[in-house]
C-alpha cells in the first residue's frame, strides 16, 4: 500500500490504481495508517532536490471525512440522549398507570337507612347476623358490611340481639352511645325524651319486648 500511495502522491497511478488509492484515503478506520504514510513521503520529498507539494485536495478531503464523521458522533450522541429521555418519561407513566391500575382499593361501603313511621314497626338481621327491632316514630341507619367496629345510629326506640363477635357492637345516638360485644338490650332515644337503656338476658323477657314491638 505505500508504494501504491506514493504513486498517488507522485500523480503516478492509472485509473485502477487511483480508485484504490482513493478508497483506501477516505476510509475513516485508515485514518492513522494514511497520517503516517502521508508524514513518510513528505519527509522523503523533503530531503530531495525537488520536494513534491502535497496533495491539498486529497488533505482537504481528508479533513472533511474527519469532520463528517465527528459530526455524526455527535448527532448520534444528541439522538441517543433524546429518546432516553422519552423513553425514561414513558417508563415513569407506566410505572404510575401500573401502580394506580393494580392498587388494591376499599371497597366502597354503602349506608343502609331505615324509617318506620308512626304506628308501624319492622325488624331484620344486619350483616353480622345481629338481630334487630325497630320500634314506630324511629329511624335506623347501618352500614352495608361492618369493619373493625360495628356501629350503627338511631333515633327513636330499638332492640337489639346482637351476636357475639370480638368486635364492639355500637349504638350511637343523639345522647350518646351504647357498646356491647354480644347480648340483648333496648335503647330508647326519642327526641325531648328521657333515655333510657335495658339489658335482658332471659329469653321471657325478650319475648315480652318482641310483642310490645311487634304485636304479631
Amino acid at each position: 500500500m505505500q508504494e501504491l500511495f506514493e504513486k498517488y502522491i507522485n500523480g503516478d497511478c492509472i485509473p485502477e490504481e487511483y480508485e484504490k488509492a482513493v478508497a483506501f484515503i477516505r476510509d475513516p478506520g485508515k485514518d492513522f495508517y494514511v497520517t503516517s504514510l502521508l508524514r513518510s513521503s513528505w519527509e522523503k520529498n523533503l530531503k530531495s532536490e525537488s520536494p513534491v507539494q502535497p496533495d491539498l485536495n486529497l488533505l482537504h478531503s481528508i479533513h472533511h471525512q474527519i469532520a463528517l464523521q465527528e459530526s455524526l458522533q455527535i448527532r448520534k450522541l444528541r439522538m441517543y440522549q433524546r429518546i432516553s429521555a422519552i423513553a425514561a418519561v414513558l417508563v415513569i407513566g407506566l410505572i404510575t398507570s401500573i401502580l394506580l391500575f393494580t392498587q388494591p382499593r376499599k371497597a366502597e361501603i354503602t349506608l343502609q337507612n331505615v324509617t318506620v313511621p308512626y304506628g308501624g314497626k319492622t325488624h331484620f338481621t344486619l350483616p353480622d347476623g345481629s338481630k334487630v327491632w325497630v320500634n314506630s316514630g324511629s329511624t335506623f341507619s347501618y352500614p352495608g358490611r361492618f369493619s373493625k367496629e360495628r356501629i350503627v345510629e338511631l333515633k327513636g326506640e330499638a332492640y337489639f340481639e346482637v351476636a357475639h363477635q370480638t368486635e364492639p357492637f355500637i349504638v350511637k345516638s343523639q345522647y350518646g352511645e351504647v357498646e356491647v360485644f354480644g347480648t340483648e338490650f333496648n335503647v330508647k332515644a326519642y327526641n325531648n325524651e328521657l333515655f333510657e337503656t335495658t339489658l335482658s338476658n332471659s329469653a321471657a323477657n325478650l319475648k315480652k319486648l318482641v310483642a310490645m314491638l311487634d304485636p304479631k
